[in-house]
């Protein structure tokens, strides 16, 4: 099914507070989440003491980029809600493409880059039995430069105004609105679809780093539920867990 601009509305965003300093966006915002704030709070801190990415990794927080995480308590089934992830990775990469002559590409599960260098991570985590917050991190002006990262890091525009990050914030949530509509409407098919065509390294052959396990295959694009799918010399296989790593920065 196709979608059509006109038939999605966008989210109606209940609040945005932003802070000048928080330990995580997204813990703050669980708290705020479990204490009965409504559907499409959103909360942006100048600059994060603790932030943090998936599976508790540090996430460098200096002034001038982007922290922000926003609420949603859909209704769609809990077995749904990692499709938000790639929403959101969707979105942010429109938004991000606006402000950069580089190529901004998305990075399975949950990152993305420009020109192959990590520019963003997304962080989803429950908030009660019905709440879902969606962090987003974006390396605005700065980028961090421990050579110890499986894949190197950039900022989005160093010499920019620094107002560009609040523009940036307010243009993700109007773009993720606009897609969450689309999927409440029409599934998460045009998601997916969206996602594969800006999907780094679709159809080269990568590394999937799974605890202190790894499989090799041909990246082949995401398979309905947002499982990577490897052709592994012919055999197709669904991986539902892990970090991609290509030959580059390996």
């Amino acid at each position: 099914m196709e979608w059509r601009r006109e038939d999605c509305r966008t989210v109606a965003w209940a609040a945005l507070t932003v802070l000048p300093v928080s330990e995580s966006t997204n813990a703050d915002l669980k708290a705020r989440a479990e204490a009965g704030a409504p559907d499409g709070a959103a909360l942006r801190a100048v600059r994060q003491t603790g932030g943090k990415g998936r599976e508790g990794r540090a996430w460098e927080s200096p002034e001038g980029n982007l922290y922000l995480s926003f609420l949603k308590r859909p209704v769609a089934p809990k077995a749904r809600w990692a499709e938000l992830s790639f929403l959101t990775a969707v979105a942010l990469a429109e938004v991000l493409d606006r402000h950069t002559a580089g190529r901004i590409a998305v990075k399975w599960p949950n990152d993305l880059l420009l020109d192959g260098r990590k520019i963003s991570g997304i962080l989803l985590e429950t908030a009660g039995d019905d709440g879902l917050v969606i962090g987003v991190g974006v390396n605005v002006l700065h980028a961090p430069t421990d050579d110890r990262v499986r894949t190197p890091a950039a900022a989005l525009a160093p010499e920019a105004d620094p107002s560009l990050t609040a523009r940036i914030c307010d243009e993700v949530l109007v773009a993720f609105g606009e897609w969450y509509s689309r999927w409440e409407r029409y599934g998460f098919e045009p998601v997916r679809a969206r996602w594969v065509a800006m999907a780094f390294g679709l159809g080269t052959t990568v590394d999937v780093a799974a605890g202190e396990g790894r499989q090799t295959g041909r990246f082949e694009g995401l398979d309905t539920d947002g499982a990577l799918l490897l052709d592994q010399q012919g055999e197709k296989r669904r991986i539902l867990a892990g970090d991609v790593i290509f030959p580059t920065a390996a």
